[in-house]
């Protein structure tokens, strides 16, 4: 976990990490700031994902989404879903934080979506934007 976030958030939020690596199917999971910095990271399995490099685009794709949602009077930006032939990347804003997962299996995209959902509220009350 970076500085600066107390022990007792740091824990909060390794618990919903394992909470969402359970309820999903995901072989790449990153919390970052909106800025790109990597607070936690995990893969699963034999997938070779490079950290930084997730973290980096992720927080960029957020920054267009929610540049996209605002101009078009979408109001609040709830996720980011990129599909691929072999598989997605869902992005979740989660206050000061971004969740991010990765997965190869598109039957799983609709269960992370929600996962995502509850735990980025989560994530959100723990570091809220104008904290």
């Amino acid at each position: 976990m970076a500085s600066g976030v107390s022990k007792d958030k740091a824990t909060a939020l390794a618990k919903h990490l394992s909470e969402i690596a359970m309820k999903s199917d995901l072989e790449a999971l990153a919390v970052v700031t909106r800025e790109g910095t990597r607070l936690a990271f995990k893969t699963v399995g034999s997938k070779q994902v490079d950290p930084d490099l997730m973290s980096a685009i992720s927080a960029a794709m957020l920054h267009v989404g929610e540049s996209a949602v605002e101009k078009m009077g979408l109001k609040e930006l709830w996720e980011v879903i990129i599909t691929g032939e072999e598989g997605y990347i869902v992005l979740s804003g989660a206050g000061k934080l971004v969740l991010i997962g990765a997965g190869s299996s598109l039957k799983t995209l609709t269960t992370t979506v929600s996962v995502f959902r509850t735990y980025s509220r989560k994530i959100a009350d723990l570091f809220p934007l104008n904290d």
